[in-house]
């Protein structure tokens, strides 16, 4: 992938890379991923804002699950897959209610010293989660949740961690 980077002038102009972390399988459920120091999942930004707010993480989460079956429930075993993925997307917008968009720019404003590095680390962020992003859908993968993405404290470069196909 970083070959096709490199003969686009774009991509270089913007300096873009595909970091893939080591990983080492020890089952099939079980695997050492080594990957940058400083990299910490974007659930940390969430988990962070939440104790700040004298909330629970779970509680979002837990009101997603519960709409969602709660409507699901209603329907028996009569739901088509549209009428479950319509259900859940909706339990998905009102669960995202409950939270500001901002918790990952108040996260990476406390947890870095000064604006330079915030804007640096913002820019090389929306790059790295835009290319990959864009890669993991156009391959099929799934699985891109708080949990598994982590991001570098420092360079904002994204890595998605346990990811699967769809």
């Amino acid at each position: 992938m970083n070959a096709l980077f490199q003969r686009d002038s774009g991509a270089r102009r913007r300096r873009l890379v595909a970091l893939v972390p080591f990983s080492l399988p020890l089952s099939p459920q079980a695997r050492l991923v080594a990957y940058q120091e400083n990299t910490l999942r974007i659930q940390h930004a969430l988990q962070a804002f939440c104790e700040c707010h004298g909330f629970d993480m779970d509680d979002t989460l837990v009101a997603f699950r519960d709409t969602c079956a709660l409507r699901l429930e209603s329907l028996g075993n009569v739901a088509s897959r549209e009428l479950a993925l319509e259900y859940r997307l909706d339990a998905f917008k009102r669960a995202c209610l409950s939270l500001p968009d901002s918790v990952l720019a108040h996260w990476a404003a406390a947890s870095l010293p000064d604006a330079n590095s915030l804007f640096m680390v913002r820019k090389r962020f929306a790059l790295s989660l835009g290319t990959s992003s864009l890669l993991l859908y156009l391959l099929g993968v799934g699985s891109r949740t708080p949990m598994h993405i982590g991001i570098h404290g420092s360079t904002g470069d994204v890595v998605h961690l346990e990811t699967h196909p769809i």
